[in-house]
């Protein structure tokens, strides 16, 4: 009688421990630079949650995201549940202002370098983030400096241009020849994929591509201007390019828009898709404890399976609960030669917005030629899991900006928001969302109609 008079009292006590779960903040005592935060968790059927005094509301299933404004300083919240008493602790630092703003230096002349590591972001601002690539450089690419500010040197590229490159990124040099490059022969060549453009040059020196209109400039030349521009002709949508250099030789490939068949339409292509996060890197945890990678790689496999359907050629970057980086990603994608590269990710929110607030699907692009595709991916989901439309947006994710096939990232609703991690924990939610993606990727490679052609 005793023993079992034992085990009720345990489990008695194991309810009352577990009649609630905060997830965020994940723990009890954290620093946070925001005027506001949440507590993101789930209660049981019966529980009653305040927080310093304040009713904690939940949705059927118990979720919750509950918001709490910031001071200065030691902000301290009293949790009180059925039997349960908590208390967290969340700092804000106090801001300190740069007494000494950085000075921009100006250089009576030109100093002359070179890029020292492949892939170097060439910037419109002397900010390391954000939209403001103008292009990525290899290793060896000659370089112009005019002036320096807060750890970038300003990088003279034509009468009319200049950019600015990490000042970590250039190697300066004393070298005699530091005369400007020329453009000296130029060849056009294309087989089934790709139109190919090759500029043999005296040295390498910058280049950027724009793409709406599509044009390449090439910068640090011997000319009135110190640039040379092309305007390749793009019959169609872009669907993804590359460029390099061999030597010094430029190449850019602009590859062809695929003909898609009736039967099989999406089987001349290669899709890559990525479940985000995995392995030690869980991702966004919803309310009820759920992470966000194991959403994010069901999700894939729905995806992959829709899509096989349609004929394409569908890898998965990863097909179990393994850490893979983010440049493992884009190796994949790059080494598969693959036309679309989509990454599959559930969305959270910074500290200072309140989580009830965000619902819905958003997709992001970085290079303008993927903003068709996300807009024809992003309806099709709205309109098959009946999501909210969160946007279209464009950012500086490593996965969609350095992948050379056309590359969107798809944040499928938010894991925070309790509505939302409801419908994404359940199979039927899933499923929509995944043939959601596969329509809009089928919507975007889909010719005119002939209603359409006749209309127009």
């Amino acid at each position: 009688m005793k023993k079992i008079f034992l085990l009720f009292v345990t489990l008695l006590c194991i309810n009352s421990a577990n009649a609630y779960q905060i997830v965020y903040p994940a723990k009890k005592s954290v620093t946070i630079n925001s005027p506001s935060s949440f507590f993101i968790g789930h209660t049981d059927e019966n529980e009653t949650l305040k927080i310093n005094g304040q009713i904690v509301k939940t949705n059927d299933l118990g979720y919750f995201a509950h918001t709490v404004k910031l001071n200065s300083g030691e902000n301290i919240f009293v949790i009180i549940g059925r039997d349960n008493k908590e208390e967290y602790k969340i700092t804000v630092p106090k801001n300190i202002e740069n007494q000494n703003p950085p000075q921009y230096i100006k250089y009576d002349e030109l100093k002359y370098g070179y890029i020292n590591s492949n892939n170097t972001p060439l910037r419109s601002t002397p900010v390391n983030y954000g939209i403001n690539r103008m292009s990525h450089l290899q290793k060896g690419v000659n370089v112009y400096l005019s002036g320096e500010y807060s750890g970038f040197y300003k990088v003279f590229l034509s009468n009319e241009e200049f950019g600015w490159i990490d000042k970590n990124s250039v190697e300066l040099t004393q070298d005699e020849d530091t005369d400007f490059s020329t453009v000296f022969d130029y060849r056009k060549c294309e087989d089934k994929n790709f139109d190919t453009y090759e500029f043999y040059l005296m040295k390498k020196v910058p280049y950027k591509i724009e793409e709406n209109p599509f044009k390449l400039t090439i910068f640090n030349l011997k000319n009135s201007k110190g640039a040379f521009s092309i305007k390749p002709h793009i019959s169609d949508k872009l669907i993804g390019y590359k460029s390099y250099y061999e030597g010094d030789k430029l190449v850019l490939k602009i590859r062809k828009f695929p003909k898609i068949g009736k039967i099989k339409p999406l089987d001349k292509l290669t899709i890559v898709i990525d479940g985000g996060h995995g392995g030690s890197e869980a991702g966004a945890i919803g309310c009820s404890g759920a992470k966000e990678k194991d959403i994010n790689l069901i999700i894939a496999k729905y995806l992959q399976k829709e899509l096989i359907h349609l004929g394409a050629n569908v890898i998965l970057t990863r097909e179990d609960d393994s850490y893979l980086g983010l440049y493992d990603r884009v190796k994949i994608t790059n080494d598969n030669d693959a036309q679309i590269f989509v990454s599959i990710h559930a969305n959270a929110t910074i500290d200072s917005k309140n989580p009830n607030e965000h619902s819905g699907t958003s997709v992001y692009y970085y290079y303008d030629q993927a903003k068709p595709l996300a807009e024809n991916i992003l309806s099709s989901v709205n309109k098959i899991a009946e999501t909210n439309n969160d946007g279209i947006h464009q950012e500086s994710f490593a996965v969609v900006r350095n992948t050379e096939a056309l590359s969107v990232l798809v944040e499928t609703a938010y894991m925070i928001n309790p509505d939302d991690i409801a419908k994404l924990e359940q199979p039927y939610f899933q499923r929509k969302i995944a043939k959601g993606i596969a329509l809009g990727i089928l919507n975007y490679f889909k010719p005119p109609s002939e209603d359409k052609k006749a209309e127009e």
